[in-house]
């Protein structure tokens, strides 16, 4: 992922591959997104995208793209 740079359409299965540790975080945003974890959930991670997730979770896209951001930003100062 190039620069670290998150938007509405960058793919869930690049993020996560880059920061696997970003689901558990995600979920702590909203509940809704535990159903990623589940079969269907893991079948869609291939195609959706921050957008799909804001979706899903009835929430603002802008608001999910930052708040990633900043998770992602946070996670790499404490390391």
């Amino acid at each position: 992922m190039e620069n670290n740079k998150i938007e509405a359409s960058t793919k869930l299965k690049d993020i996560l591959e880059e920061y696997p540790w970003l689901l558990e975080e995600a979920i702590k945003l909203d509940e809704r997104f535990k159903m990623v974890n589940s079969p269907l959930g893991r079948t869609m991670l291939k195609k959706a995208t921050i957008k799909d997730l804001a979706k899903l979770g009835k929430l603002n896209v802008e608001d999910v793209v930052n708040e990633i951001s900043k998770m992602i930003d946070n996670h790499v100062e404490e390391e």
